[in-house]
């Protein structure tokens, strides 16, 4: 006769069974998703780039679930590496495989080269909400950041006489391979003013030849191991608070192979995104390229780099808040509890509908204002109102769907 399961058994067996329950692909699983793109794309352009989504939906799901997964295990967790074997200072920071194996795989579904193209960021934020289904993942943030990167080099570039740097620095931030590619990262805060940026000291000193050098610290620079960093840095004669400031683009080497003059004071301890490297550095005399005017410094920071990084923020809190309504919704249909599964009692269904229609709503106003985006970037728009309504709605939505979520 075949012994019945013990108590303790019935209980794993139970949480076997909602891990095996679970999605294998979380496009194909997501209605809401493929309805919500089809119906702002229109359908011959969501039939152009559906199968992209169809394929990372699956590796999202399983590959870069379990390497995400792997990459925030405390023993795992970014490591700052000063020097080299032989003594020379490098500033790197040492990434578990599991970091690496996360970022293949990203990177590698077109998460930035998306972005050749204007009028490509419904698409690109498909990608960022798939992948943030698996939290930060160590990649999530410098997307943002890249992006940003992407954006601002399109939108305003170098000025002369390195304007040529911007169209190769494209290249590399454009790539799909990772293990080639190039990262970029937006250093703005200092410890005396946090969000007040108009204080920042850090400053600028002009070489004369269309370079700078900046000297100062900054105190939070998340992806701090990146290729290319957009920072600001004050001006002098350029006045106080943010009109003072400029936008420079700061690489980590230089053409010679060189460390640039950056050092990484430490690593922050954070109580998340703990496989994405946040330290605070220090700048003495670190080669910069001007970007934009310098009296359009913060105007520039807050239209190409702020606005990207608030609405890809926006579309990472709706990734996370569609995980955790699956992971929610299959636990409730394989937990038993006083005799029934917990899916049958009213309160718990209460929870699990509030999850789903917050989760669907963050996602529908997120890709509703990338189709706007598109829509001025294929347009090359110029309507003031249009800017208006989406420099609005990218503010509003960012904070509404982190408060949501």
């Amino acid at each position: 006769m075949k012994s019945q399961p013990s108590p303790f058994q019935k209980g794993q067996n139970m949480f076997t069974a909602w891990q095996n329950a679970k999605p294998d692909n979380y496009f194909t699983s997501d209605q809401n998703l493929q309805r919500t793109l089809e119906f702002y794309d229109g359908a011959e352009m969501y039939r152009s780039y559906v199968g992209r989504l169809y394929k990372f939906g699956a590796v999202s799901a399983q590959q870069l679930n379990v390497a995400a997964v792997e990459s925030n295990q405390t023993e795992n967790l970014p490591r700052l590496d000063r020097y080299d074997d032989f003594g020379q200072r490098i500033e790197d920071v040492n990434y578990h495989p599991a970091y690496h194996t996360a970022g293949r795989l990203i990177y590698g579904a077109g998460a930035m080269s998306v972005h050749r193209n204007r009028g490509n960021n419904t698409l690109a934020l498909a990608i960022h909400y798939l992948s943030s289904q698996n939290g930060e993942a160590g990649h999530n943030c410098p997307l943002a950041c890249t992006a940003g990167m992407i954006k601002t080099l399109q939108a305003v570039g170098l000025t002369e006489p390195h304007a040529e740097l911007a169209e190769a620095w494209l290249e590399k931030l454009l790539d799909d391979d990772y293990d080639s590619n190039f990262t970029g990262a937006q250093f703005l805060t200092e410890v005396q003013g946090g969000a007040d940026v108009g204080a920042n000291g850090t400053v600028a000193t002009d070489n004369g030849d269309g370079t700078w050098f900046l000297n100062g610290e900054k105190w939070f620079c998340s992806n701090v191991s990146a290729d290319l960093a957009l920072v600001t840095a004050r001006v002098p004669g350029q006045g106080d608070g943010t009109r003072g400031l400029g936008l420079f683009l700061v690489p980590k080497v230089l053409a010679d192979g060189s460390q640039n003059g950056m050092k990484i004071q430490r690593l922050k301890d954070k109580l998340g995104t703990r496989s994405l490297a946040t330290a605070e550095i220090h700048y003495d005399n670190a080669l910069a390229y001007q970007v934009g005017a310098t009296t359009n410094g913060i105007k520039n920071v807050m239209e190409h780099v702020i606005n990207v990084s608030r609405i890809y923020n926006a579309s990472a809190v709706a990734g996370m808040a569609r995980r955790a309504f699956i992971e929610a919704w299959y636990y409730a249909q394989n937990r038993w509890s006083f005799g029934e599964k917990i899916i049958s009692y009213p309160l718990v269904q209460d929870v699990l509908a509030k999850m789903h229609a917050d989760s669907n709503a963050i996602a529908s106003g997120t890709f509703h204002i990338a189709r706007l985006l598109d829509d001025m970037e294929i347009n090359a728009s110029t309507d003031a109102d249009l800017r208006a309504v989406i420099r609005t709605a990218i503010n509003l939505n960012k904070y509404r769907s982190s408060v949501i979520a």
